[in-house]
């Protein structure tokens, strides 16, 4: 081996080892010789190895005669098997056809035969075999485009995959997900705003059930491509650390999946990961007025926030009256779900104020200020650490009293010295 840093590994269908290095060439290595065969860059012979730094090594089908595809910091190189030299395919900046960046990260052949490669800079590129299995020196180019929103979102690529249904992925460095429409030409990007847990995408697997897994660079993520819903998980659920690794990822056989990051990898099949079906009792903890924290009668001796007292704990409270000088309240609540409770999430709501769910995460605290008096009923409902929710949740009625000049027999006084001016 002529070096110890590592950058790619593929086993050809021959059992041979090719292994890309930082800056050292191609490896081939053949296990059953124990012998090993670089293959170097040389400036002046344009049949080596597009350059020494090689992140991607990629074999294609019979659409390209298997041909071996190795990614380079200097351009795509396609390794010749017949008399071992390579076919350099550069960045031309005078020949548009060419590829759009030097720098390759990604390699993928779609069950079109076509060949897809991801650069660092310069979007994806599309390459088409001709009748021969040979390549045409054109490729095409998809990149973003800030003025069309179904364009790439990102135009550094780094992970490419094709699933079940014949969908295309995309994994970029800061763009999200994106998958291509073949027929419309454009692409759907998934991004934190739709719940992925980071927009650097470094690996694509499918399981059996069609769900996407994604490796970030916080933790990893399980994509339903059909609800278009994101199960994320981290290394609080028993990840090597959020941090993965661009390459590192690979499906076995058996459906086993591997994913490496800082602190080793991960082995795991999809069908073992199963969601803790825990349905968590919600309740409200605490109730206060002015960010006060309001006592039981029994325990009056202690500060409190005005007249107003409870009778039990809140939790254990059904209704509240209060006047319309406790015009700022806050309700604390909490999902008794405890596998990771800061993983729990809570919506609530104030019926006769609120429209909608305010959905908040795992925050567990709701204020109100300044309600017009008045009868309402708060709710409170929670989720376990995998998102099972107990829709019921937790409510209490409350009442708000209006000030003596607001109250009906005021409005009654009023209509009577109304009369009597008349």
């Amino acid at each position: 081996m002529s070096s110890n840093e590592i950058r790619a590994i593929h086993e050809d269908r021959s059992s041979v080892l090719w292994i890309g290095t930082r800056s050292d060439g191609l490896i081939r290595f053949d296990p059953e010789r124990q012998k090993a065969k670089r293959y170097a860059a040389n400036l002046d012979n344009p049949a080596t190895v597009s350059q020494n730094t090689i992140p991607v090594i990629y074999e294609s089908g019979p659409a390209w005669n298997g041909a071996l595809w190795i990614g380079t910091r200097w351009g795509l190189s396609q390794f010749k098997y017949n008399d071992e030299t390579f076919i350099r395919y550069p960045r031309d900046q005078n020949s548009p056809p060419s590829l759009s960046h030097s720098e390759v990260r990604a390699i993928f052949e779609d069950r079109s035969g076509a060949l897809w490669i991801g650069t660092y800079g310069g979007g994806v590129n599309k390459l088409l075999p001709n009748e021969n299995g040979e390549s045409p020196s054109a490729f095409i180019h998809y990149q973003h485009d800030p003025s069309n929103p179904k364009s790439l979102s990102h135009n550094i690529v780094i992970s490419i995959y094709e699933d079940q249904s014949g969908w295309l992925w995309f994994g970029t460095l800061g763009g999200g997900l994106n998958r291509f429409d073949r027929e419309q030409e454009a692409f759907i990007c998934y991004r934190e705003k739709n719940g992925l847990p980071s927009n650097i995408i470094y690996g694509i697997l499918e399981d059996e059930r069609g769900h996407l897994w994604l490796s970030t660079n916080k933790g990893l993520s399980k994509f339903d491509p059909v609800t278009e819903t994101f199960k994320n998980y981290d290394a609080r659920d028993g990840l090597q650390s959020n941090q993965f690794g661009e390459g590192a990822y690979h499906k076995s056989r058996s459906g086993e999946m591997f994913f490496g990051g800082i602190n080793g990898f991960n082995a795991f099949h999809p069908d073992s990961i199963k969601d803790n079906s825990h349905l968590p009792p919600i309740v409200i903890t605490d109730f206060q007025i002015f960010n006060k924290s309001v006592p039981l009668k029994r325990d009056s001796l202690e500060e409190s926030t005005g007249s107003f007292l409870l009778d039990k704990h809140i939790s254990e409270t059904e209704a509240i009256t209060l006047s319309y000088r406790e015009s700022v309240f806050s309700f604390e609540f909490a999902a008794l779900h405890f596998s990771a409770p800061e993983k729990n999430k809570y919506a609530y709501m104030m019926e006769g104020f609120d429209a909608a769910w305010n959905h908040v995460g795992n925050r567990r605290l709701a204020t109100y200020t300044n309600l017009d008096p008045g009868d309402y009923v708060f709710r409170v409902k929670g989720s376990n650490k995998d998102g099972i929710w107990n829709e019921a949740g937790a409510s209490i009625k409350i009442t708000i009293t209006p000030p003596w000049w607001k109250t009906w027999w005021s409005y009654a006084f009023y209509a009577m010295l109304g009369i009597a001016a008349l």
